[in-house]
């Protein structure tokens, strides 16, 4: 019986749609929320999203040294006013930038300045005194190392100066 039933409702929804070119009253109930959908929902849910990246406080690229042997994620938080810039290896796990090494002979310092951090290494070894200097810009998306060399006995004399420009690319969130 309600093959014959269904049957019948095809026939009828066929018949009132050639006949008289709209949707037939068993189809109304589904369009209209369809449209619904379409009308109120749909740019809703646009809009969220187009305001959440717009007012986003997070940062995240990636670098490579121009040799292809170095990769690193770099992910900075700006949100609560305060600076939080984290560094992964590829394999490694996140690990914060600034964060001052447990060794006697090494010195951390970071600086922040807008959307730039600049962290300075100096480590102190038996002969030689080496900086190293890297300064990650999150505006351009870029980063710069800078390796200098000193002698000890003579803190101003620079022996050697080595610098690199990572290539780096911004990631969304």
């Amino acid at each position: 019986m309600r093959s014959w039933r269904n049957g019948i409702r095809a026939t009828l929804r066929s018949l009132w749609r050639k006949l008289l070119g709209g949707s037939s009253p068993l189809d109304r109930t589904k369009d209209r929320l369809e449209k619904k959908l379409r009308i109120i929902y749909l740019p809703l849910i646009i809009l969220i999203f187009l305001t959440k990246h717009a007012n986003s406080q997070r940062f995240m690229m990636n670098c490579i040294s121009p040799d292809y042997k170095n990769l690193a994620f770099y992910k900075l938080d700006t949100s609560n006013n305060e600076f939080k810039l984290f560094k992964r290896s590829m394999k490694g796990r996140w690990s914060n930038f600034c964060y001052l090494d447990n060794d006697i002979n090494k010195k951390v310092i970071c600086t922040k300045n807008k959307l730039s951090i600049t962290r300075l290494e100096v480590e102190i070894k038996q002969h030689k005194i080496l900086k190293i200097s890297k300064t990650i810009n999150f505006q351009n998306y870029g980063l710069v190392e800078r390796k200098q060399v000193y002698i000890r006995e003579k803190e101003d004399i620079l022996e050697s100066e080595n610098e690199v420009v990572f290539k780096c690319k911004k990631i969304r969130i």
